[in-house]
C-alpha cells in the first residue's frame, strides 16, 4: 500500500493509471502530498534520484536502507522482474491492466 496516500486517493490513481498507461508501466510517489511519477525505466529513474539527492536523502525519504538499496539496485539491473519489489519498496505500483 501507499506510504503517503490515502487509500481512497490510491484506488482511484491506480484506476485511472489501467485507463491512461500501458501495462507494465510503474508509478512512484516523489511528494509526501501524493504527486506520481510515471517511469517505465525503474534503474534509470532511481538512479537519477540518487544522483540528484544523494543515497542518503533518497533512503530517508522512502524509509530504506542505504546497504540493502545498493544491493536491490544492482539486482534490479540484471533482473528486471526484481522491479515488483522495489516498486514495493518505494510504495508505488506496476500499471497490471491494459492501456
Amino acid at each position: 500500500m501507499m506510504k503517503y496516500i490515502d487509500e481512497k486517493r490510491f484506488n482511484r490513481i491506480k484506476a485511472m493509471s489501467e485507463l491512461y498507461f500501458p501495462k507494465g508501466t510503474m508509478l512512484i510517489p516523489i511528494s509526501k502530498q501524493g504527486a506520481m511519477q510515471v517511469v517505465y525505466n525503474l534503474v534509470a529513474f532511481i538512479e537519477n534520484l540518487i544522483n540528484q539527492k544523494g543515497l542518503d536523502a533518497f533512503c530517508e525519504f522512502y524509509g530504506l536502507d542505504p546497504k540493502e538499496t545498493v544491493t536491490d539496485i544492482a539486482h534490479l539491473k540484471m533482473n528486471n522482474s526484481f522491479s515488483d519489489y522495489f516498486v514495493r519498496q518505494l510504495g508505488g505500483f506496476i500499471v497490471k491492466g491494459e492501456k
